[in-house]
């Protein structure tokens, strides 16, 4: 069946800043002196939660470690610090280097699928973001958080009127695969050193030069 709309993560999948978007959260707090191993923990409890949350949980730890100043009191130091970490994670990903063969991928698919961002980044941002790479008129929608990668999807499939085969979500994490199984979208991932998913059975790709003609090669002819 003929894939009529691709759907891309962001980090990771079109631009390489996972490592810095794991490495601000030890930015801003190590003003706080050593911390490493209280965000490196909170980390751990909040895999798969936006940045207030990990945010909230790290301080949890500062705080009870006797590390977070009496001036401010916490459920400020949450938005302050998440402030600081949108403006690392959103000049990053404005600047840094895009995955192998993105720029190329899109241009190669946007005429002949509608194209669409999926992404767990705040909205606003990513949308600023996508902007400042010039890769705007690739797709006819931009969609992060609050709203999940699931209801998004869901919305695509309506305002499309497609099937969810007729759908693919490229991702490189286990957010993405389970938002592709709710609703019956096709998936692919990227295989980078951030992967959470069991990879057994996917199909997975190291660059998305190959993206295009994986498409025509794999599902255009039917198969």
């Amino acid at each position: 069946m003929t894939v009529r709309v691709v759907v891309f993560d962001f980090d990771g999948v079109l631009v390489d800043s996972n490592a810095v978007k794991r490495d601000a959260y030890f930015s801003i707090f190590a003003r706080f002196g050593d911390t490493a191993q209280l965000v490196a923990a909170g980390l751990e409890d909040q895999p798969d939660g936006n940045r207030y949350q990990v945010i909230d949980r790290v301080l949890c730890r500062v705080r009870s470690e006797g590390l977070l100043p009496v001036e401010r009191p916490p459920e400020g130091w949450v938005e302050h610090l998440a402030a600081a970490y949108n403006a690392i994670c959103e000049e990053h990903a404005a600047t840094c280097l895009e995955v192998p063969g993105a720029t190329e991928c899109l241009t190669g698919l946007v005429g002949r699928s509608a194209l669409f961002v999926n992404s767990a980044t705040l909205q606003e941002p990513l949308r600023r973001v996508v902007r400042r790479r010039g890769w705007e008129p690739f797709f006819r929608g931009i969609y992060g958080a609050p709203t999940s990668k699931a209801n998004h999807l869901r919305h695509i499939l309506a305002a499309e009127g497609v099937r969810p085969a007729e759908v693919l979500l490229v991702g490189d994490g286990r957010r993405d695969l389970v938002a592709a199984q709710e609703v019956g979208a096709r998936f692919v991932g990227v295989h980078n050193p951030f992967n959470d998913f069991d990879p057994t059975g996917l199909v997975l790709i190291d660059d998305l030069f190959g993206l295009p003609r994986l498409l025509a090669e794999a599902w255009e002819g039917g198969r």
